[in-house]
């Protein structure tokens, strides 16, 4: 039996092929899908929607990947979001590791392959609703 998936997924990317390809496999998954196309937008829709989680292209115009994660994680509600980056480039920045105040939560090399990011949304989301399911 398939997996019950549920939640609302930022993807932020400044390919439209990426966006639209992401989307449709996410929403066929279960999830929600909201999109931005650069860092900047990426951070006005989270402040809007308070996705779940946050998939999200390193290399993007106007604002990057590394500055809007940032941006979104200093939004009241958003500080503990699972963020995701990801890049067709090896990552350099110390803050891309996974550790405790790391910009990311998870880094993927492009092109990812979908079962393993779903694996590690999975894995994620899982944490946060048990966390929020524990406080109520």
């Amino acid at each position: 039996m398939a997996q019950q998936r549920s939640g609302v997924v930022l993807i932020a990317d400044d390919n439209p092929d990426i966006r639209i390809v992401l989307g449709i496999l996410l929403r066929g998954a279960g999830y929600q899908t909201v999109t931005a196309d650069d860092g900047e937008q990426a951070v006005t829709l989270a402040a809007q929607c308070y996705p779940d989680l946050v998939l999200i292209d390193i290399a993007m115009p106007k604002v990057d990947g590394l500055a809007a994660a940032r941006r979104i994680r200093s939004i009241a509600g958003l500080e503990q979001v699972p963020i995701i980056g990801c890049s067709a480039y090896e990552p350099e920045e110390t803050d891309l590791l996974p550790s405790p105040g790391a910009t990311l939560n998870a880094f993927l090399k492009k092109p990812a392959d979908f079962k393993t990011l779903l694996a590690i949304m999975d894995r994620f989301l899982e944490r946060t609703s048990n966390r929020s399911a524990g406080g109520q």
